[in-house]
């Protein structure tokens, strides 16, 4: 190519750069460059930034197993008396729900001792005391319910229509005991509780 071909070559590529628009495209990426009439052109990017967030619940107990017999050492001759009538009344574990959304924590077991005896689970009473308290003091306001009731309906411990940062209840246990029945020996009684943020 001649020196009088690359001339007019460059000659063209300047005019192209200033009749180039002003603002380019939306793009990942651009370059502008300087114009020896100090000049520039500009050009623009774009990003943006998303998340997910999924439902996120957490239930914590205070503890994993509970004394229902009344006493450390077992069942006394006392407890054997104050259990036929109104029952003992023995604190349980209280828990606690964090949820980024409405939750539902529920009671689930099958309703049976494991005993050496013919302990009925008709026997055990369970309540919910809102917040974390003691439970002899609160007995008499709250809602029972019998473990056999169990089988056919759940037993919903706490509705929470929100999230929270952490909203807490205490388990109580209403335990009648048995001369005739009650003998001695273990007993145990599984308790499954889930949570559920529908």
């Amino acid at each position: 190519m001649s020196r009088r071909t690359t001339r007019v070559a460059a000659c063209i590529s300047a005019l192209l750069l200033i009749a180039a628009p002003t603002t380019a495209i939306a793009q990942t990426s651009c370059g502008v460059p300087a114009l020896a009439s100090g000049q520039t052109l500009s050009c623009t990017t774009t990003t943006s930034a998303s998340m997910t967030i999924v439902p996120v619940a957490q239930l914590l107990l205070t503890a994993g197993s509970t004394n229902i017999s009344g006493a450390a050492g077992g069942v006394t001759a006392a407890g054997y008396e104050s259990g036929l009538g109104t029952g003992i009344v023995i604190t349980g574990p209280s828990f606690t729900v964090k949820s980024n959304k409405g939750v539902n924590v529920t009671l689930v077991n099958a309703p049976a001792f494991t005993s050496p005896g013919a302990k009925s689970a008709a026997d055990v009473d369970i309540s919910v005391a809102p917040g974390i308290g003691t439970c002899g003091i609160t007995w008499a306001a709250l809602s029972t319910q019998p473990l056999p009731v169990q089988l056919t309906t759940p037993r919903s411990l706490l509705n929470s229509p929100t999230g929270s940062a952490g909203v807490s209840s205490q388990l109580c246990f209403r335990v009648r005991w048995r001369w005739s029945t009650d003998g001695p020996g273990n007993y145990s009684l599984p308790l499954t509780i889930s949570v559920t943020a529908p």
